[in-house]
Order: C-alpha cells, then sequence, then structure tokens
C-alpha cells in the first residue's frame, strides 16, 4: 500500500491545476464564505451529503479513504484521473469530483446543458477505448450506457426547459452540438460493434438519441425561425436536414409552412398574410 501511495502521489505532483482554474475555485470559495448565512446551513450540508453520496456510487471498487486523500492533497485533481477508464483505480474521482466540479463551474442553464452533453461524450467515448482494447465486459457495458442514458435524459430535460422559456436559440445550440455529437459516435460505435458484440446496445442507445435530437432540433429551428421573423415572414431559413414547404391556401388568406425532417417529423406553421 505504501509505495502505491507513492506511485500515485509522484504522478499526480507532476500536474497542477491552471492559473485560471485556482481563480475560479477561489472566487467560489470567496462567494460562498461572503454570502454564507446560518440559514444556508441546511442546503450546504444537503449538498455535501449529495456530493458524498455520488462520490460513493460512482466506486466501482471502493478504494481506501488514504489512497483518495493522497490523491486530492497533492495538487493533481483536475487531471491525474481525467485518462482513467471504468474499472480504474482513479476512474471515482474523474466522475465524483473532476466531473462535479466541471458541473459546479457552470454559471449559466446553458453551459450547464453542454457539460452535460459532454459528459455524455465522455462516457460514449469511455466505451469505445475500451472496445478497442478488447477490455469492455457486459457489466461495465451496462454501467455506462445506464450513466450515458442520464447525461442524455438530462440534457433533453434542458432543451424543453429552454423552449418553455422560448429560448430558442438556446435550444438549438444545445441541441445541435448534441446531435452532431450523436452522429459521429454512432459511425465509431456501428464499426467497432461489428466486433465488440458489447457495444450494441449502447450503439443502439446513441441512435435512438440521435433520432430523437433530429425531430428535437427540428421543432426548435422551426420555433427559433418563427421567432426571429417575429411572425410575419413566411419564409426563414432552417439549419439540419429539414425540408420546407410552402403551401398556400387562398380560403384563409394564411400560408401554412411544413417542416419534414429526415425521421419524417412534419411541424405545421400557420403566418397570416398581410
Amino acid at each position: 500500500m505504501g509505495d502505491l501511495l507513492r506511485k500515485i502521489k509522484e504522478e499526480a505532483s507532476r500536474v497542477y491545476l491552471r492559473k485560471e482554474e485556482k481563480l475560479l475555485i477561489r472566487q467560489k470559495l470567496s462567494s460562498l464564505s461572503g454570502n454564507f448565512s446560518g440559514g444556508d446551513f441546511n442546503k450546504t450540508q444537503h449538498a455535501w451529503r449529495r456530493f458524498s453520496t455520488m462520490f460513493t456510487k460512482s466506486m466501482t471498487h471502493p478504494a481506501p479513504i488514504m489512497l483518495i486523500a493522497a490523491v486530492l492533497i497533492s495538487g493533481g485533481v483536475s487531471y491525474a484521473a481525467e485518462g482513467s477508464l471504468p474499472g480504474d483505480l482513479l476512474y471515482p474521482v474523474k466522475l465524483g469530483v473532476n466531473e462535479e466540479v466541471g458541473a459546479w463551474a457552470a454559471f449559466s442553464a446553458e453551459s450547464s446543458a453542454h457539460w452535460e452533453v459532454k459528459r455524455a461524450e465522455r462516457r460514449l467515448e469511455e466505451a469505445e477505448t475500451l472496445a478497442a482494447q478488447g477490455n469492455l465486459d457486459v457489466n461495465v457495458s451496462a454501467a455506462i450506457e445506464e450513466k450515458f442514458e442520464r447525461h442524455a435524459a438530462k440534457v433533453k430535460d434542458r432543451i424543453n426547459k429552454f423552449e418553455a422559456k422560448q429560448d430558442f436559440k438556446a435550444a438549438v445550440d444545445v441541441g445541435s452540438n448534441f446531435e452532431a455529437s450523436l452522429k459521429a459516435h454512432e459511425k465509431i460505435l456501428d464499426k467497432l460493434s461489428q466486433k465488440e458484440s458489447k457495444l450494441k446496445l449502447i450503439r443502439e442507445r446513441v441512435r435512438v438519441r440521435a433520432d430523437d435530437m433530429v425531430n428535437t432540433n427540428a421543432g426548435a429551428r422551426m420555433r427559433e425561425g418563427a421567432q426571429n421573423s417575429g411572425g410575419n415572414n413566411s419564409e426563414f431559413e432552417i439549419r439540419g436536414g429539414v425540408e420546407i414547404k410552402d403551401d398556400r391556401d387562398a380560403g384563409d388568406g394564411k400560408t401554412r409552412n411544413s417542416v419534414e425532417t429526415e425521421s419524417s417529423l412534419r411541424i405545421e406553421l400557420e403566418v397570416p398574410q398581410p
């Protein structure tokens, strides 16, 4: 155990927090200490309990407390665990520390949504790396799939909230980012799954999510275009793989614009003509 601790500490001591990361943490701590009041104690206690629970649950192979302390004290928290994979000793630190700090540092709803997209990407990259190495087993594959679905669901939920607030630009930006990422990983998983059958379920999950994002983004782009046009123009640009059709109805003096996506979703928007 002593040799293991020494090796980890030596490795972690070679990397340090960047200046901007130290500044960010300092600002956060300063903000917390300046705004903290006695009434905030329960909230803070709940936050720490939640963090502790998440950290514990993420530990596939619980490591001794002294081992975790050695990594944290070494000053290499931001980097030492970044290259770890499920089953590695430092993987719980990657999930329970690094990624939670990333979520903590997301100052806006949109940046938080983009971070969830990134976390979903990281799970897929882990599955792809393990498969390429021949180290992906059924249990790890299922665990990665579950985590990916959790991140993907959070992304979709945030997009829905953007739309509910009529922040269609944020919905489109986050949705487009996620859609592009899913399609890229779908191609990688298609190739890898030809040799690694354990990837097929993850690949299918990615395909379903990608199709869903095509539909979601088509609707968001339609509404963003209508919002930008002020509801007065019958034609506006829609990004992505969609087709615009303009069907005029002389009977009621309205133009009905319909959008058909690659997944055969049809969205109609009635625009009164002057």
